[in-house]
């Protein structure tokens, strides 16, 4: 049996510079570079058939953690009739 027991007292605080420091930027990484872009596993479309409708490559978990909706549609069993 291991015993571990460190004692620490870690410095948690985020500093600026740090990565990750800034959510907004980092969310901006993943709809704005190529490799973000190429993470995303859902595209939305707007507009359906019309001949304004958009398609918006996205994340799956960032739509299920921000939308109630998207959560229900994607993980909920909900489909949307058409």
């Amino acid at each position: 049996t291991w015993v571990l027991d460190l004692h620490l007292q870690p410095d948690v605080s985020i500093t600026p510079d740090m990565p990750g420091a800034n959510l907004g930027a980092d969310f901006g990484w993943l709809l704005e570079s190529d490799e973000g872009l190429s993470l995303s596993d859902v595209v939305v479309n707007v507009g359906g058939a019309t001949a304004s409708c958009r398609y918006f490559p996205a994340h799956r978990a960032v739509l299920c953690s921000r939308s109630d909706y998207f959560r229900a549609l994607l993980v909920g069993g909900f489909a949307e009739g058409l």
